[in-house]
This record gives C-alpha cells, sequence and structure tokens, in this order.
C-alpha cells in the first residue's frame, strides 16, 4: 500500500508539496515526504551511475576482443592513464590507445565501482520504501480536517427515530434470552472469549444468509475467503501497525513432508478485505469487466489492542466473529470509483432500512483515517438500551493506493506490456522494484471495500431497538431464516443482571439501615433510663450508699440513720449510666453483664420497697430485649460476612484459574517457540554443512585440475627448452608463459589466482596458432 512515486519526483510533473499537505492534514510526520524525496533523489543518482558503469563494462569487452582479433600486444603494464581512470566517461576512443592488460585492469575497476553502486542502491532502496509505506493516501475534499473523532466527525444524514430510549442494553439481553456464555467463554478462549448460544445462534446465520442474498441480487460474486494469509501477502494488504496491534500470528510447518523441518508464518485474517484485495494480485483488468463486485464471508479474527477496559461486556467488541465485507475493483477513471462509493455505502444502508434499526451516516476525520483510505464513511446505529450511536458499518474507497502494492493494472494486457510475472515461491524483496517498473507502465484499478453485517454487533442492535417486556420481537425480513418457535419473538428466560445487581444493592441499603435503626433503639434505651424518675429517698439512699465502705456486708443496717431499705455496696446511678453507654456503643461485651449487676445491686440494696422490685424488673426485662437484639444482629453480620467472604473466594478461584490458563498457554508457546527455535538451528546447520562439504569438493576438483594443468604446461616448457628442439623460431606468448609459471609456483595452494593468466596465455597462444 503506498503512493506513486513520481509524486515525489517534481522534474516528472510530481507535487510533493501536495503530499507534505496531506501529512498535515492526517496530522502524521511531515518530516517523512522530504527523508523520501531526499533518498529517492540519491537512488537515482546511483541507478544512473550504475547505468553508465554497465555501458562502460560492456565497451572494455568489446574492445578487449577487437584488440585479440587484430593480434594486436598484450601488454604487461597495468598502470592507467588519467583518463582511462574516471570509469564513468570512459567511451570507445578512452579505450583505443590502451593495451589488452589496461583494459582488463579497467574492467575489473568498473567491476568494483559496479557492486558498490548496487550495494549502496539497494540499501537506499529499501530505506526509502519503509518512507513510502509510512505516508497515508491523498485526501478526498470532503473529508474533516481534525485529530478528534468524537468531537468533529461530520453527521452526512440520519434515518428512523434515534432519540427513542428503552430498558435493557444488549450486555443484559443477550443473558436473557440465554443466547451468550462469556464466563465458561474466557475459561476457554481467554480475555473476550465467548459462546453464542441457542436463539442467538439461528439469529446470527438468518442476518448472514439475508445479507448474501442482498448482494447476491445485485450481481456481487460470493467469496468464502481463506482465514490464513502467508506473510508476504498480508505486508502487502495490511499497514505496518496492524501487525502489532489487530493480527494473530500462526506458525507452523511450511511443508507436508514429515522430514522438512522448515517454518512457515501465516496471519488470521481480521476481515476478508484482505484476502479479497490479493485475490487478483498481479493481474491485469479488462476495462469492459470493471466494476468486478465480491462479497466475501468469513470468521476474522482481532486482537483489538488499545481497547482494554472497552466493551469488556457481552458481544459487541470481541476477538472473534463473522462478517460480510464488499468488496469492489473499479476503473481509475472518469470518478467511476467514487461513484461506486456511493453505492456501496448506500447498499449497506438498505440493508439496515429494511431491519428497522435507525442509524446516522458519518463522515470520518481526516486524522482517524487508515494510510489506506482516501474517505471513509461509518454508519453508527442508534442503541436505545445504551442510549448512544455504535459504529456498524465503515466504508473507504482507497483509490490506487492499495493496486499498486498489489501490482493490479488497469486496461492493459500481459503480452501488450511483455509483463514478467514473479513466480510464487519467490521472495517478495522485490516488490519495491516492481512498484517502481509498474508506475510508468500502467494505471492501477481503484479499490474500495465497505461492511456488510459484522454479526455480532448487528445482533446487539436488534436485541436493543426490538426489546419488549417478554422478549426480542425478530425483524420482518429475517423472519423466513429462523426456525419454528422463533419466527417472530425470542423470548426472556432469565432475569436481567442489572435488575440482580440493583435487588442485590438495595437489599444491601436495607440490612445497613435496619443495622442503624437497632443502633438508635440503643440510644433511646440509654435516654429512658436517663430520664427515669426516682424517689429522693431511694436516690439519697444511692448516695449515701457511694459513700459507704466497700466491704460493707449486704442486708447491715445503718446505725445513723434505720431504713426500710438496705445500704448498697454497688455502685452509683452515674457509673451505672456509663456502663449503659458502653454496653450501646460496644455490643455483645462484658458491659452488658456489669450493667445488669451493678443496676440490678443498687436497686435491690435498697430494701424490699415496691418501687425497688419494680425498677429492678424492668431494668431485667429491657436488658434481656438489648441481649437478643444485639444477638441476631451479630447472627445476621456474621451470615453477611461468610457470605461475602465466599463471593471473594470464588472469585479469587477463578481469577487464579484464569491466571494458571495463562501461565500454561506462555509455557505452551514458549516450549513451541523453543522448538521452532531448535528446527531452525538444525536445519541451518545442515545446510551450512552441505554448503562446506560441497565447496571442499568443488574446491579439491579445482586445485587437482589446475596443478594438473600447470605440471602439464611445465613439462611442455621444459621440452621446448631442450638443445635438440631448439629451433630458430622464437616462442610465441614467452612473457605470459614465465608468469604463468611463476603463478602457479607461489600460489600452489590458492590456484584460482592465476585464472586470469591461465586464460589470458591460452588466447594468446590460439591467436598465434591462427
Amino acid at each position: 500500500m503506498v503512493l506513486d512515486l513520481d509524486l515525489f519526483r517534481a522534474d516528472k510533473g510530481g507535487d510533493p508539496e501536495l503530499v507534505r499537505e496531506t501529512q498535515r492534514k492526517r496530522f502524521k510526520d511531515v518530516s517523512l515526504v522530504d527523508k523520501l524525496v531526499q533518498a529517492d533523489t540519491e537512488w537515482r543518482k546511483r541507478r544512473f551511475t550504475a547505468d553508465n558503469l554497465n555501458k562502460a563494462k560492456n565497451l572494455c569487452s568489446k574492445s578487449i576482443g577487437e584488440k585479440m582479433k587484430k593480434k594486436e600486444p598484450v601488454g604487461e603494464d597495468e598502470t592507467l592513464p588519467e583518463d582511462a581512470q574516471h570509469l564513468e566517461a570512459i567511451t570507445a576512443d578512452t579505450l583505443l590507445p590502451l593495451t589488452v592488460t589496461q583494459i582488463k585492469k579497467v574492467r575489473l575497476l568498473v567491476d568494483e565501482a559496479i557492486q558498490k553502486m548496487d550495494t549502496e542502491r539497494l540499501k537506499l532502496e529499501t530505506e526509502r520504501f519503509e518512507y513510502l509505506r509510512e505516508i497515508g493516501n491523498l485526501l478526498h475534499p470532503s473529508v474533516p480536517i481534525s485529530n478528534d473523532e468524537d468531537a468533529d466527525n461530520k453527521v452526512e444524514r440520519t434515518w428512523g427515530d434515534c432519540t427513542v430510549q428503552k430498558k435493557y442494553s444488549h450486555v443484559d439481553l443477550v443473558i436473557m434470552v440465554d443466547g451468550y456464555e462469556g464466563e465458561k467463554g474466557a475459561v476457554v478462549a481467554g480475555s473476550r472469549g465467548y459462546f453464542l448460544k441457542g436463539p442467538l445462534v439461528f439469529l446470527e446465520q438468518a442476518l448472514i444468509n439475508y445479507a448474501l442474498r442482498i448482494l447476491y441480487s445485485k450481481k456481487y460474486t460470493l467469496l468464502y475467503t481463506p482465514f490464513f494469509m502467508r506473510k508476504e501477502v498480508m505486508q502487502e494488504v495490511a499497514q505496518l501497525s496492524q501487525f502489532d496491534e489487530e493480527l494473530y500470528k500462526v506458525i507452523g510447518k511450511s511443508s507436508e513432508k514429515s522430514d522438512d523441518a522448515a517454518i512457515d508464518e501465516k496471519y488470521l485474517i481480521a476481515t476478508s478485505e484482505q484476502p479479497i484485495a490479493a485475490f487478483l494480485r498481479d493481474e491485469w483488468l479488462n476495462p469492459e469487466e470493471l466494476p468486478m463486485r465480491y462479497a466475501g464471508i468469513s470468521t476474522c479474527f482481532r486482537q483489538e489492542v488499545g481497547s482494554h477496559g472497552r466493551d469488556t461486556r457481552g458481544i459487541f467488541r470481541v476477538h472473534q466473529f463473522e462478517k460480510i465485507e464488499q468488496f469492489v475493483y473499479a476503473s481509475p477513471h472518469d470518478n467511476k470509483s467514487w461513484e461506486m462509493f456511493e453505492e456501496m455505502i448506500g447498499t449497506a444502508e438498505s440493508f439496515y432500512q429494511a431491519l428497522g434499526i435507525p442509524y446516522r451516516i458519518v463522515n470520518i476525520v481526516s486524522g482517524a483515517l487508515n494510510h489506506a483510505a482516501s474517505m471513509k464513511l461509518d454508519l453508527e446505529a442508534w442503541f436505545p438500551g445504551s442510549q448512544a450511536f455504535r459504529e456498524l458499518v465503515s466504508c473507504s474507497n482507497c483509490t490506487d493506493y492499495q493496486a499498486r502494492r498489489l501490482r493490479i493494472r488497469y486496461g492493459q494486457t500481459k503480452k501488450m506490456m511483455d509483463k514478467v510475472r514473479p513466480k510464487a515461491d519467490k521472495p517478495t524483496a522485490v516488490v519495491p522494484v516492481l512498484i517502481l517498473q509498474c508506475n510508468e507502465l500502467a494505471d492501477f484499478v481503484h479499490m474500495l471495500n465497505a461492511t456488510m453485517c459484522a454479526t455480532t454487533r448487528v445482533i446487539c442492535a436488534i436485541l436493543e431497538n426490538y426489546q419488549t417486556e417478554e422478549g426480542i420481537i425478530i425483524p420482518e425480513p429475517l423472519r423466513v431464516f429462523m426456525p419454528p418457535g422463533l419466527t417472530e419473538m425470542i423470548k426472556f428466560v432469565k432475569p436481567a443482571p442489572i435488575d440482580q445487581e440493583v435487588t442485590k444493592k438495595q437489599k444491601k441499603q436495607h440490612e445497613g439501615g435496619k443495622k442503624k435503626k437497632k443502633q438508635a433503639g440503643g440510644t433511646d434505651l440509654l435516654n429512658k433510663v436517663e430520664n427515669m424518675s426516682l424517689s429522693e429517698d431511694v436516690l439519697q439512699r444511692m448516695r449515701n450508699a457511694s459513700r459507704a465502705p466497700t466491704n460493707h456486708k449486704e442486708n447491715s443496717v445503718s446505725h445513723t440513720q434505720p431504713s426500710k431499705f438496705q445500704q448498697s455496696t454497688g455502685p452509683t446511678v452515674s457509673e451505672n449510666m456509663e456502663d449503659l453507654k458502653r454496653s450501646a456503643a460496644c455490643p455483645l461485651n462484658h458491659a452488658d453483664t456489669l450493667w445488669t449487676q451493678r443496676i440490678t445491686t443498687s436497686v435491690a440494696s435498697g430494701g424490699r420497697g415496691k418501687k425497688g422490685h419494680l425498677l429492678s424488673h424492668r431494668y431485667e426485662r429491657e436488658q434481656v430485649a438489648i441481649q437478643e437484639e444485639l444477638a441476631r444482629i451479630a447472627r445476621k453480620e456474621r451470615e453477611a460476612v461468610r457470605q461475602d467472604v465466599n463471593r471473594a473466594m470464588q472469585r479469587e478461584k477463578f481469577q487464579t484459574l484464569q491466571e494458571a490458563e495463562r501461565a500454561r498457554q506462555l509455557a505452551k508457546q514458549l516450549e513451541t517457540k523453543e522448538t521452532e527455535l531448535k528446527a531452525l538451528e538444525a536445519f541451518y546447520r545442515e545446510q551450512i554443512d552441505q554448503l562446506e562439504k560441497r565447496n571442499l569438493n568443488h574446491f579439491k576438483t579445482c586445485k587437482e585440475q589446475f596443478h594438473a594443468a600447470a605440471d602439464r604446461v611445465e613439462a611442455n616448457i621444459n621440452l621446448s627448452m631442450t638443445p635438440d628442439r631448439v629451433r630458430g623460431t622464437e616462442p610465441v606468448c614467452v612473457d605470459l608463459q614465465s608468469r604463468v609459471l611463476r603463478c602457479y609456483r607461489e600460489n600452489r595452494e590458492q590456484t584460482l589466482r592465476c585464472s586470469d593468466l591461465a586464460r589470458d596465455y591460452m588466447r594468446c597462444v590460439n591467436a598465434a596458432k591462427q
């Protein structure tokens, strides 16, 4: 997914400032454009230099052939004149006065320079492509310019009553119809895992069938896509951030052969848009066949990184769901793709209007668009139970941004463009090169995508909009797909979780109120005792008793003031009041016993008077009532504490199970990774051993061949130098003979160094023979 490189080249009609402005409107890094322009300029310089060097190399080879044909002296001096050292400026006239040896020296320097240029060029090409893939598509003029999606998305239109409010949200409704199991799903699949069950399974299949029927009637070709994509293909349809935040990676063997330990990486699709985009990869599309409409159905897998804490309950935002997708290849000319853009969002609107779901269409702000989208419209349904708009559909026109990376071209044929398709088993590191080659050869199609139905989200919208006191009414278009008994309504079979929470809260508040009431009752009793009217005679006797010795015996008669009341050895009334306060503030301690003993002793010590007996009985009854009430409150408190402890233990147990499951999964992943690394290590070791073995055999063979050739040459030379063999003619190529011989003697273990001299010598001998 990239822009046309010519947009960054002012000398080719491009406008880098237009791309900079797009980056500003997207609130992205503008400096990427300048870095790309700089890298591309340096790359083009290296490419120009490499082309000149290749021409110079061809001139050297041609010049050597001509000189050998004319039998010109080979020469021994490798020193080059100054004009021959400017490798890029070499011409045929420059090489004309040079010997064969000098020209070979020039060619050697040219080869080294070409290798250096290629290394620098490939490095710059990689750097340039990294910048290119991080620069977003050009924006449509109607896109709102903002980085605040929540505040500045532009509402284009609405349909239906988007103000109605209802009681329950989809989080409660999926449980009330017994169509969802979240806790067991989390145990089995982890966070956001779920089981869809019962009537909601039928409702999901009804939505799928209805959506596919609509798309089929609009001439869409249905595709049930693969769930996996190869890494190199996924890189062409997904931007870099998706690999970390959205995509799941799956690692497995690359071959079905048991002895093949090679590892292959694949990615689970996040939407059927991804495999459908690659469906016509490397194809040339006939303009007469456009637009090409495809309806994709697939299970989608998303990590939802960055969504922590959002929609954690229910099925609105989950890691796995079913989705029907619209995908279209359109002509890049005559505004055809934008006409198709309106048609696709209109198709989605007709689907939700038929279901009777109120919605609004919003134009997404520039800062929230992904790299590929030139414009995106979202269909947000009204959720009356949640009292909010929630996204159900995203419709995007990516123009030619995706097609350029996938090499899906418009209006040309393979034969006309002499196209060479890369083999499927070749690595895709050449993709940037292919992009550059194709830029000037052909147009690229425009590619558009739009959600039709993400089933779990649409189910949530139906549940909230069609809820009644008894259950969920089935929308009219879906009834034909529902089984008997569910054609008109899905009835509630469980209470609403939110109602249960409210009941529990009210119960706790009620129990707390009763507790406060009992505490207030103890205070009332204390006030009654404090306000109790005692006779002056009793009060005087109590005062006298407070001054009496504490070790005075009970029932003894005072010698100073005889009375029918006995003197008390217990505490005073004020002390009894303090004990009563402590007993009211601290229930179920020893204060109530002290209170009973002291107040009874104080009254009983006064004698057998009628008022004393009545007060004593009254205190005893009140104390018994207080003890019974306090005991009852204590029992309730203990029961409530026991229930809280049990609930806390259950939560901790569930969390412990989750952590244990996670630990097992991590251990399994670690074990799998270790196995993969071991397999890779064994594979690489085997490959290295094979390479070393082949290199050793090759070296031995070459060494033997060169030694044998050297021996033969030396024998021939010695034979020719004997007196009986001396002729009147001078041996040919004497200089090269001596250099070859000297080289082989000095490099017996590295004979490859002498290969150029040996080749020159053989050419010289052949020329002499001719």
